[in-house]
């Protein structure tokens, strides 16, 4: 079925130059074509995630393929429809949130974090400490 499907594409996108030799191999049954191989090339060359597995599915157009299945505007799409259940000042301590995490990620000894404690909370740890 991935060979069928391959077949297709490249019947359709022509063989990428710098990949002939695998394709050729791919293609003629000397190479293995895994699942492995087959996400790598959908990614590599913008076709619809599974594609390969199920050549049915839609195929996206090569130049417009990296822009519709890339991780970011995947992230966007979860992102929108989370943010479609909030009210505008929940979005706003999210993103607050975000930014915060992606200073720690990025910078982590910069980063001073505050915690705001209860009384409770501040009692146990004057007791523990």
């Amino acid at each position: 079925m991935r060979r069928a499907a391959l077949q297709q594409w490249v019947n359709e996108h022509g063989v990428p130059p710098r990949e002939k030799s695998y394709f050729s191999q791919l293609l003629s049954g000397t190479a293995s074509f895994g699942e492995r191989a087959a996400r790598r090339l959908e990614q590599d060359y913008g076709m619809a995630p599974g594609c390969l597995e199920h050549p049915e599915r839609p195929r996206p157009q090569q130049g417009e393929a990296a822009e519709t299945h890339s991780p970011s505007t995947h992230a966007m799409k979860r992102i929108a429809g989370l943010f479609a259940q909030l009210d505008a000042s929940e979005i706003d301590r999210v993103i607050d949130a975000l930014e915060m995490l992606l200073r720690v990620q990025m910078h982590p000894s910069s980063v001073k974090i505050e915690f705001d404690l209860s009384e409770e909370e501040r009692k146990g740890q004057r007791r523990a400490g």
